[in-house]
């Protein structure tokens, strides 16, 4: 975890960061984007943990149910994973090459949708704090609606290879976009292409790191 360079988060020493002893020290060792190791500031790419958690700008997400699976596509970094429903089993983590978005089955508990994901890559990080996975993580995800017009998920995570106790998440709710015109540039609809791109990044990383000053 100490490998692992956080920009978001409180700096370590700051008065915010002292006055929040009710959170976790891993939220409080946050450096200027610079200094970071984050490799979203690579464009690599996020994980499934995060990519579900994460907010803010390009944080759309679509759903798209199939007969054999539900197909879930995050508008950020335009990346995609399978739910699949057909009933097979999650193959042993040492069995496929690992997976960024692992290997993802589900099954209804009443109208909970509960997934349940292995096989992932250990380069990822868990949240944007740095927090980081084994290659032994287990991923369990439970859906439901609370409204019609609200999604939710809740996860947890279990990897005794790195943590002594499950990590759970923040509760996660969506809102329903009712309209396609809703979504809509020039009358094309749908969540956005939001790519993370290798050449703009380096381009922007040269400004931000100058005002930092990185040499």
């Amino acid at each position: 975890m100490q490998a692992n360079i956080p920009a978001r988060g409180f700096e370590p020493g700051s008065k915010e960061g002292k006055e929040r002893t009710d959170i976790d020290i891993g939220y409080r060792r946050a450096v200027l984007p610079a200094f970071s190791n984050d490799p979203e500031g690579r464009c690599e790419p996020l994980g499934l943990a995060r990519a579900i958690t994460f907010s803010g700008g390009g944080a759309s997400m679509e759903m798209v149910q199939a007969k054999d699976r539900i197909i879930q596509k995050f508008e950020w970094t335009w990346d995609n994973r399978d739910i699949w429903l057909d009933g097979r089993e999650l193959p042993k983590p040492d069995s496929y090459l690992p997976r960024f978005n692992g290997f993802s089955v589900g099954k209804w508990e009443g109208d909970t949708l509960v997934v349940t994901s292995t096989g992932f890559d250990d380069r990822q990080w868990v949240d944007q704090f740095g927090f980081p996975i084994s290659e032994k993580m287990v991923l369990e995800e439970r859906w439901d609606r609370p409204s019609p017009n609200r999604l939710r998920a809740r996860l947890t995570i279990n990897d005794p290879t790195i943590y002594t106790a499950p990590w759970q998440s923040s509760t996660k709710v969506w809102a329903l976009v009712p309209a396609k015109n809703a979504m809509s540039i020039e009358g094309w609809s749908g969540i956005q292409e939001d790519r993370c791109v290798p050449t703009d990044e380096s381009f922007f990383d040269k400004f931000r790191d100058r005002a930092a000053g990185k040499k």
